[in-house]
């Protein structure tokens, strides 16, 4: 059970939690600690959902980063079978963010992507920025460039890395 003091308590073994619930050390992860995030969130884990979960734990352990949303259905496709590359049958194992999800009950961080600031709602950023480049919270989660609207990770890094071109680079350096 999860408590207010961001505790999880199994067993008389305590483990710290983060402000969003997940392992506060990667390390102290465990299948009892999984099942206990999984039914925080709703989840009974079945069979389905270990083999994700240990493709993500196995996929961390090789890479030491978690995959994002493409290469994690390229990875559940070849390695488990086109079923699990499905999004509408991962998004019925895990519910509202797969990723966010997943790897939190996986006991591994967040990929970039899926950390997007999700404080801001899309536009408020960017004209919040407007021309004078006034930042929110320090980092803004999305600019335009080029007419375009772009996000970015918490850590500033381009979401969209296929649009990245030297033009937008040194925009973004000049902020």
């Amino acid at each position: 059970m999860v408590s207010n003091n961001a505790l999880l308590e199994i067993h008389g073994t305590r483990y710290h939690l983060n402000e969003e619930g997940r392992l506060q050390n990667n390390e102290d992860w465990n299948e009892e600690v999984a099942v206990a995030l999984a039914e925080g969130d709703g989840i009974v884990l079945n069979d389905d959902h270990w083999k994700i979960i240990h493709l993500l734990r196995d996929f961390y352990k090789e890479f030491n980063h978690s995959p994002l949303m493409k290469l994690f259905l390229k990875e559940t496709g070849n390695k488990l079978g086109k079923e699990y590359s499905n999004q509408e049958f991962l998004n019925k194992l895990f519910p509202g963010d797969v990723l966010i999800l997943s790897t939190k009950i996986a006991g591994v961080p967040t990929p970039h992507k899926a950390s997007l600031i999700k404080d801001t709602q899309p536009g408020e950023a960017a004209k919040a920025a407007g021309s004078d480049s006034k930042k929110v919270n320090e980092q803004p989660s999305e600019f335009i460039f080029d007419g375009v609207t772009y996000h970015l990770t918490v850590e500033g890094n381009l979401i969209e890395n296929y649009a990245w071109t030297e033009s937008m680079a040194e925009y973004l350096a000049e902020k």
